[in-house]
């Protein structure tokens, strides 16, 4: 490394200026911001006596500037990840090994592709990223893990890390892609017309059911709002048995940071909330979060979730819609295939070679998948766009 680049560990954010960190190039991310992170961290939901520890690494330069960053944290087991390595562990304690704790770069909870080795714009890039990742390694040794796994990185990234010896793992997320479309009209003219009936009475449901919506964003939303959508949140996690990842103080947190980048519908039957969903924005992206309801509403979760969604990014000139990763059923809608890519070192060298041989059998079957994908999405076999 060179002597004009130092780098250092934190476990925390409480010292770092918020304007130095977001100075970093995070392509307008929600998700990599102070804001969120600092978020996350200030109401407990990382942190000590939790699953993400973090060890951030930072760099400087010569001048105490702050150029690099990579979010790092330390876990004792592999929830709230979204890359699933559970079989990965079982083996590698079958052999023998400890597989946590373990090192892992990611948004914590949060499935969502994006930057993760975060650097300011007018330095050196290859530079400051070989300085994040040897920091990376580094922890390795001093923490005791047994790997290092990169989550939800750009493919640009991806090349990076490989080439500093990770191995890729490729996966498929359905994304939505605006082509100039005028209104959701003109976008279901790109449909198939079996298609195209179906969706347009999935829609007429809404208004033969009684249902009605509101958006607002950070800055129009209080105390009460925050509430209401926490019992929709909660709601959907307690069906399925299972405990809310957030506390309730996260999200009012989260608006004060991130002010309109946070936006939720909310649906209502006779004046009354029934449904919610939370979303994130930047100035290209929307990215669907969580969601939840207090009764059955046909098609509601569609509605909710999906097409309001695109009604946002059709009305604000937005690109791309990520409504959160899974989810087959969203490929009738207009979700295509979109690859997600994560990267993995273990220190155990035979192990680390046994992963690299399987990723390269895996990304055959996920490449096939990705085409069949294509094959059933709902547009026009003609191609032709409205």
């Amino acid at each position: 490394m060179p002597d004009s680049i130092r780098t250092q560990t934190a476990a925390s954010l409480e010292h770092i200026p918020a304007a130095h960190w977001d100075a970093l190039e995070r392509d307008g991310d929600p998700f990599t911001s102070y804001a969120y992170l600092y978020a996350l961290e200030s109401t407990g939901q990382i942190g000590p006596n939790t699953r993400w520890q973090p060890h951030y690494i930072l760099a400087f330069d010569s001048a105490q500037r702050l150029i690099g960053a990579l979010p790092l944290y330390l876990k004792h087991d592999s929830w709230g990840e979204f890359v699933f390595d559970f079989a990965w562990a079982n083996a590698y304690e079958q052999a023998g090994g400890l597989y946590y704790p373990k090192l892992v770069t990611a948004v914590p909870y949060t499935p969502v592709g994006g930057r993760r080795l975060l650097i300011a714009s007018d330095v050196d890039q290859a530079l400051v990223g070989h300085a994040l990742i040897d920091g990376a390694m580094k922890q390795l040794e001093t923490t005791g893990a047994s790997s290092w796994h990169v989550q939800f990185c750009t493919e640009r990234e991806r090349e990076v890390l490989v080439a500093a010896g990770l191995h890729a793992r490729a996966d498929c997320q359905f994304h939505w892609f605006n082509n100039g479309y005028r209104d959701f009209d003109h976008y279901l003219e790109s449909f198939r017309s079996s298609r195209r009936k179906k969706t347009r009475r999935d829609r007429r449901r809404m208004l033969e059911q009684g249902i009605t919506f509101t958006t607002r964003h950070g800055s129009e939303l209080d105390a009460s709002d925050w509430s209401e959508f926490y019992g929709f949140y909660a709601s959907s996690f307690l069906v399925r048995g299972r405990e809310p990842y957030f506390s309730a103080d996260l999200f009012p947190a989260l608006a004060v940071g991130l002010g309109d980048q946070i936006m939720i519908k909310t649906a209502y039957r006779d004046e009354r909330a029934v449904a919610a969903a939370l979303f994130f924005k930047n100035q290209r992206r929307l990215y669907g979060r969580y969601w939840g309801c207090s009764e059955f509403v046909d098609a509601l979760h569609f509605e909710t979730c999906y097409y309001q969604g695109i009604d946002y990014c059709i009305e604000h000139g937005l690109e791309q819609f990520d409504p959160g990763t899974q989810g087959e059923h969203k490929i009738a809608r207009g979700f295509g295939a979109h690859a997600s890519y994560s990267v993995h070192v273990f220190k155990d060298e035979r192990f680390d070679q046994a992963v690299a041989d399987y990723l390269r059998r895996e990304a055959t079957g996920v490449k096939a998948y990705m085409s069949a994908v294509d094959e059933h999405l709902p547009f026009r076999q003609d191609g032709t766009q409205p």
